[in-house]
């Protein structure tokens, strides 16, 4: 049997808050944040508590679509989707994960968390008083979004506490803290040799960085925490991308660890906040080796950062060609980077569509070494372009996103069909390698 939804009358008179263990099963949400249920599972009792239509008004309640499209799944999200649950940390921070569906896609986000953007006073005090709990709460000066992370009662899921949240505030901006990954797996750390000094500045949201290692012997790195671990956690993945970048003429590099801490993972509370600090700093680009699911809140920072004058540079994603769009690369305006091998064909496990803008070589970058595999993925062509740009621009200024986003467009070997396509987008971009500060034709052995 199902029961109607209670309500609970909070302190504010025109909050409420529908308690989650009496809601009906076989709920759904959109990334609107609308509630479905297919028609055969709503009682008549409840129809006052569920939205009529979806995102666009095209379609009602009881014509619910699949909340699942298989094709849409990346590989790390099907991996995730089967892992057992894991248990709450007392502290903190969770290391739980849940897969969480919409209407379109399926994608792992940080368990017992819930995401509020610019929550008032009176609504935090009324979640509190409904059992959710403030874990922690940061001002983002640089992209004028004040930020709080919210812990649902105890047995009350992701998707439910969104619900809720949404209900008593329909004009609330809440979402799940969606996971991100590296658009690349890095092998055993090969020997890098130290390029020419560089003289290009910077940011990198990935992993920490070994900054020790040779490559960086005439580059200053920078890094600060911005993960779930205590501390800095160097890993193979950003030491690459980092190299890579000073390899195209970097001469320093601040780098934001997103990923520190336990697992290969980040989250949109980590990469926002990292953001705001390159936006402080002042980094005219930014690489962002990385990709993951739609985020209200990653949005919102990257949106606020391009108006500002700064330039990000995404990969793409290595989910494969039928795969849904990966973010941030999919935003408007940041330039999404595809990968390439030396005879200019495209990478077989990099994402299609729209948000493909360049392309460059990221399939076997580094000569083999002793047996050991060498890197392949869209994180490994995106620093070269990133690199590029930022010899382009010394500061952030008004229209800068789109200004180099259009000398890339310009620069490129158009590939695959005539004009921009979403395979290759505008084509490859051509760019020597550093021990010269100046960029011209490569010769593709």
């Amino acid at each position: 049997m199902v029961m109607a939804a209670a309500t609970l009358v909070c302190a504010s008179p025109s909050l409420s808050f529908a308690q989650s263990s009496l809601m009906a099963p076989g709920l759904s949400s959109d990334y609107g944040g609308r509630l479905y249920l297919p028609v055969e599972q709503a009682p008549a009792a409840a129809s006052g508590f569920y939205q009529t239509s979806l995102g666009n008004g095209s379609r009602p309640a009881n014509r619910l679509m699949p909340t699942r499209i298989e094709g849409s799944l990346g590989h790390r999200e099907r991996e995730m989707r089967n892992l057992p649950p894991h248990k709450r940390e007392d502290g903190q921070f969770s290391t739980d994960i849940e897969m969480f569906s919409t209407l379109s896609r399926e994608f792992a986000v940080r368990g017992g968390e819930v995401l509020a953007i610019d929550m008032d006073r009176d609504l935090r005090r009324a979640a509190e008083e409904n059992g959710f709990e403030i874990l922690r709460s940061s001002q983002l000066e640089s992209v004028g979004v004040s930020l709080h992370v919210l812990r649902p009662p105890r047995g009350m899921s992701v998707k439910h506490a969104l619900a809720a949240l949404r209900k008593a505030d329909p004009d609330g901006s809440y979402e799940p803290n969606s996971l991100f990954e590296g658009s690349g797996a890095a092998p055993t750390l090969l020997p890098l040799a130290a390029a020419s000094a560089g003289t290009a500045r910077l940011g990198l949201i990935d992993t920490g960085v070994f900054a020790d290692r040779s490559a960086f012997s005439l580059s200053k790195v920078r890094q600060r925490n911005f993960g779930r671990g205590e501390d800095i956690t160097p890993r193979e993945h950003g030491t690459y991308v980092a190299a890579l970048s000073v390899r195209y003429g970097v001469g320093e590099l601040l780098v934001a660890d997103a990923f520190s801490g336990v697992g290969e993972f980040t989250d949109a509370e980590s990469l926002a906040r990292a953001l705001n600090w390159l936006a402080n700093e002042d980094v005219a680009v930014i690489n962002m080796s990385l990709a993951g699911p739609p985020s209200k809140l990653l949005e919102i920072t990257v949106a606020r950062l391009i108006k500002q004058g700064h330039t990000i540079v995404a990969a793409v994603g290595n989910d494969g060609p039928d795969t849904a769009p990966q973010y941030p690369a999919a935003y408007p305006s940041v330039i999404g980077v595809t990968a390439v091998d030396r005879q200019l064909k495209v990478y077989e496990k990099a994402n299609r569509g729209k948000d493909v803008d360049v392309a460059f070589i990221g399939v076997n970058v580094l000569d083999a070494s002793e047996g050991r595999k060498s890197l392949s993925g869209t994180s490994f062509a995106t620093p070269a372009i990133a690199a590029f740009l930022a010899h382009n621009i010394d500061a952030p200024e008004p229209g800068a996103a789109n200004r180099l986003g259009s000398l890339v467009e310009n620069l490129a070997i158009d590939l695959g069909a005539p004009g921009k396509d979403p395979v290759y987008g505008a084509g490859f971009l051509s760019l020597e390698p550093p021990s010269r500060p100046t960029y011209g034709p490569t010769r593709l052995n």
